[in-house]
This record gives C-alpha cells, sequence and structure tokens, in this order.
C-alpha cells in the first residue's frame, strides 16, 4: 500500500508542521521528530495495517447495502498517472486492475467531486457486461483526490438516488476515518520519540565535543533516514582542504581524519548553492561524479547519495553525506529537512569551536599558543607522581631569551612578540607530542621532556638553542639572531616538588648565563637508576 506513505509525506508537510509549532526557532530535537513522523516506516506499517482493516470493513458494507457485485477501491499512482485496484470485493468478472484519468466516468468524477452513475452503453471503461452498471465517487482528504470507490452492479437494480446518497456517505467516512487515524500515529508517534531527542539534546549539551556529536547525528541519521552509510567531513576553504570527520556504516577506502587536499565536484556545488544535492546514480552520473565520489561508493556497492553542506553564519564548514545501496530513497521532504537539519548542525559545531576556543582562552597564552603557568604547573605535578611511581626520569628545561630587553628598546614591543611567537615555534617544533612546553613569564620558557634523563634533555636543550639560533627575525631589512640560555633539572631517586625543580633548572640557567650567552647548564647528573 505506497499510496499511504505517499499521503503520509503530504499530509505532513514540514512547512505545515512548523506552521503548527508557532516557533521561530527549531531545535535539533524538533527537526528529529517532524523526521520520524514523516518516514517512520515501522509506524507507517501499522497505521497501513488499521486502514486496510477500514476499507475492507467498508467494502463489506457496501456490498451488503446495495448487492453490489463488485466493490472496488482504487488509489491513485502519481508516478504512472493511473488509479490501481488496492482492494477489491468481486463475483463474476472483474473489474480493471487499472484506471485512466481520462475516462468518461473518472474524469466526471474528478471534475465534479460528486457520486456518479453509467451504464454498459454510456462507457467502455469498465468493460462492463452488456446488462451492468456501475457507480462510484471520489475519496479525498484536505480537496486532495487520492482514491476512488467504485461498484458495478445489474442495470435493472440501479437506483441513481439511493446509490448516490450511499456513496457520498460511504465517502466522507472514509475520509472522516482517515483523517482521525491520521491524526493519531501522528500524536503517538509524537509522544513515543520526546524522551528519546530530548536525551540526545541533552548530550550534545553536556559534553560540547565534536566526535561524540557526530557519533549520535550518524545513529540518528541512520536510524531515521535509513541509509546505509553516512560520512560527515569538515571544510577549509582557505586551504581547500577537506577532513574526513567520520564514517558510519559499511567501511570505505577512505579513513577518519584522512586529510584530502581540493574539493569535489559534488562538494564545490553545496559549498556554492548551500543546498542539498541528491545524486541517483552516481556511476552513470556526469555533473558530480569525482573519483573521490566513485572510488568508496563503488567498493561498498552503493549507488545513491545526498550530500548536505553543514552551514553556520552563512559559511559553509562541512558536509554530511547519506549513501544508499538503492535507487529513489530520497523524497522531497526529505530535502527540505536535510536544509533546516544543515543550519542547526552549523550552530551546535559553531558552539563546539567557542567552547573550544575560550577553553583555550583558559589554558594558553594569546601570544605564543603555548601553555599558560598554571597549567603547566598543573601537568608537571601529575607527571612527577606518574614518574616516581614508574620509576622513570622526568626533565625540565628553563629557557630564557638572551639580552630580550634591547629588542624591546631598540626596535619596539612589536619585534619584541615577533621574536617571542618565532622562539615558542621553534621549541614546539623541536620537542615531541609527549613533551609540555609553557610561557613562563615575559621572555622565560619551560618545557617538561617526559622520560628523558639529564644527558638525554641536554641532547634536547642543545637542539632547541642551534634551532632558535638558525632561524633569524627579519627587522626593516635585518635580520636578528636570537640567542638562549637554557638550564636543566631532572628529577632523581628522591621526590622532589615542582618548586624545587624549577629552582634547580633556573639556577642552573643562571649560572650558564654567567659564562656568556648560548650556553646550557644542567643542575644535577645523578638520573634515576632503573
Amino acid at each position: 500500500m505506497n499510496w499511504i506513505h505517499k499521503y503520509l509525506d503530504n499530509f505532513t508537510s514540514l512547512d505545515d508542521v512548523l506552521e503548527q509549532q508557532n516557533t521561530s526557532e527549531v531545535t535539533l530535537s524538533e527537526i528529529s521528530r517532524i523526521i520520524s513522523r514523516i518516514i517512520k516506516k515501522s509506524d507507517s506499517a501499522i497505521i497501513n495495517d488499521e486502514i486496510r482493516h477500514g476499507f475492507n470493513m467498508m467494502a463489506d458494507l457496501v456490498q451488503l447495502s446495495l448487492q453490489a457485485q463488485s466493490v472496488v477501491f482504487y488509489f491513485f499512482d502519481e508516478r504512472l498517472n493511473i488509479f490501481q485496484k488496492e482492494i477489491a470485493r468481486e463475483s463474476g468478472n472483474s473489474l480493471p486492475e487499472t484506471l485512466r484519468i481520462n475516462g468518461p466516468l473518472i474524469n466526471r468524477l474528478l471534475i465534479t467531486k460528486n457520486p456518479a452513475t453509467a451504464t454498459a452503453k454510456d462507457i467502455d471503461e469498465l468493460a462492463l457486461e452488456k446488462n451492468s452498471a456501475a457507480a462510484g465517487t471520489v475519496i479525498e482528504l484536505k480537496g486532495k483526490v487520492f482514491g476512488l470507490l467504485l461498484i458495478k452492479t445489474a442495470a435493472q437494480d440501479i437506483d441513481e438516488v439511493m446509490i448516490k446518497a450511499l456513496l457520498d456517505k460511504a465517502g466522507n467516512t472514509i475520509a472522516h476515518s482517515l483523517t482521525a487515524l491520521i491524526d493519531k500515529y501522528l500524536e503517538r508517534t509524537k509522544s513515543h520519540l520526546f524522551q528519546a531527542f530530548f536525551e540526545i539534546n541533552e548530550l550534545i549539551s553536556l559534553h560540547l565535543d565534536k566526535t561524540k556529536i557526530f557519533d549520535l547525528l550518524c545513529s540518528l541519521f541512520i536510524n531515521i533516514f535509513e541509509c546505509d552509510r553516512v560520512i560527515f567531513t569538515s571544510f577549509d576553504l582557505k586551504t581547500k582542504k577537506v577532513k574526513i570527520e567520520r564514517i558510519s556504516g559499511i567501511p570505505d577506502v577512505i579513513n577518519e581524519n584522512q586529510i584530502i587536499s581540493g574539493f569535489s565536484n559534488i562538494q564545490l556545488a553545496v559549498i556554492s548553492t548551500k543546498s542539498s544535492i541528491y545524486i541517483e546514480d552516481i556511476r552513470n552520473d556526469l555533473a558530480y561524479g569525482s573519483r573521490f565520489l566513485v572510488d568508496g561508493i563503488e567498493s561498498a556497492n552503493l549507488k545513491s547519495l545526498v550530500i548536505t553542506p553543514i552551514v553556520t553564519k552563512g559559511r559553509v564548514i562541512g558536509s554530511f553525506q547519506l549513501e544508499y545501496s538503492g535507487e529513489g530513497m530520497i523524497k522531497e521532504n526529505h530535502l527540505i529537512l536535510l536544509k533546516r537539519l544543515s543550519f542547526i548542525i552549523g550552530s551546535v559545531i559553531e558552539k563546539v569551536h567557542l567552547y573550544k576556543k575560550m577553553e583555550e582562552m583558559a589554558t594558553t597564552d594569546f601570544l605564543t599558543g603555548l601553555l599558560l603557568k598554571r597549567e603547566f604547573v598543573k601537568s608537571v605535578n601529575n607527571e612527577i607522581n606518574r614518574s616516581l611511581r614508574n620509576r622513570q626520569p622526568l626533565s625540565i628545561l628553563m629557557i630564557d631569551v638572551d639580552k630580550f630587553k634591547n629588542f624591546n628598546d631598540t626596535y619596539g614591543h612589536l619585534i619584541g612578540d615577533e621574536v617571542l611567537k618565532t622562539v615558542s615555534k621553534v621549541i614546539l617544533n623541536s620537542i615531541r607530542e609527549i613533551d609540555i612546553a609553557a610561557r613562563y613569564a615575559g621572555d622565560e620558557f619551560c618545557v617538561m621532556l617526559i622520560n628523558n634523563n639529564s644527558q638525554q634533555a641536554m641532547i634536547s636543550a642543545e637542539r632547541i638553542r642551534k634551532n632558535v639560533a638558525n632561524i633569524p627575525v627579519p627587522v626593516a631589512g635585518e635580520q636578528l639572531t636570537v640567542t638562549l640560555s637554557i638550564g636543566v633539572a631532572t628529577l632523581s631517586e628522591q621526590p622532589k616538588t615542582f618548586e624545587e625543580l624549577i629552582h634547580e633548572a633556573d639556577a642552573a640557567m643562571y649560572s650558564g648565563r654567567r659564562n656568556g650567552s648560548r650556553n646550557i647548564a644542567t643542575a644535577y647528573s645523578g638520573d634515576i637508576k632503573l
């Protein structure tokens, strides 16, 4: 009974539902409920059974009341532009399986929307026997015809007034019953889904974690849209690079966190139009097909996809892609919903980025991007406990820019800032990912070298010193060379506090500086015995 899905799409169009919401702001949970109300097939199957039972009862009642040879319900197939037989009570020769809309009787019913009768000599569209007659009425909801009720009876038994009255009553009864069932279905679905999507919103609000949000949305999309795979991507419009954020469903030839240079044709299209694009057969699509899309689609035996941009503040920051193994899976209502979702998801991701930025502002130095002193102290204290527990070495570097005051006094504070930014970048590029660097004071930096003894720490310190000296700071045609003094302190077998390590590294740095710039000195050479 595919007609009921079409009817549900019309009855619960997004614009109608949003008008009923009477709100200018639609939340993710509201959109999710609307999606489910429109395309949730499991619930549609329930209402299909209820409606079929109702039509069967009405067919029995009409046949009994009129002693009709045939009582048939036809429903309109919009794709084929014909009426198809769905429910029938027939004896003798059957009425046709399909009816054209331009037949005399059918055309009269559609134009007048009133019951009508005809005999075999009047029409041939129903293939009536010589002594037979037919009568019919339209079945409509909200002014839209979606079905017909036709009867066939003996010509001598035709009572036009009674038949028209009964058919009119039957058509109205069916319309009212259908409307009541649909309303009940929508309310039941709304109530059933409210709690689930409320929890999704709560999780998004609580975590503000992009990975978890993508996980939730992938699960939501696969369940509601019944797609075979979901891919979330982020776009860098300046560098023209695409990052694969999340893949859920059938495995792909591309991997999560993979960076792809350049946009595909379809990605360029969604960036420029800020609208969803649906491709029913990706292999034969000439407008958007590309290696990036086709390789992944064919490897998973997928046929169609819809890609939707993620939009925030008028900018496209990424996309989500629903992929299917079949064709014709996306309806017009889906595209409307996906467009709404693109802005909602964009807003959520924007909040995540803002939260992350605020978090970074609270923990990192705005000029250099290195950790602030208080965050560095927390990290070192945690690592001291771990190193002592696991009997592993830990070293601290205290780094000072030689004669930094001269840069400010001679060239100005802006150049002094450039020196600090250059040094911080070189430090980060000279240490491992597991090591931690911080701006400790004005021109002082600290580095924690995890699992490094004093000898290893001296090697790292020398690498930092040389790298900084080899990268001059350009100023008005000059190339300013920057030198560093570095002190090294290493955790021994005896427990030490953060303050004690910093004091030793600081003392070593000043000791080395007394011997001239560009010096590295160590405060302690006795490492933990392993």
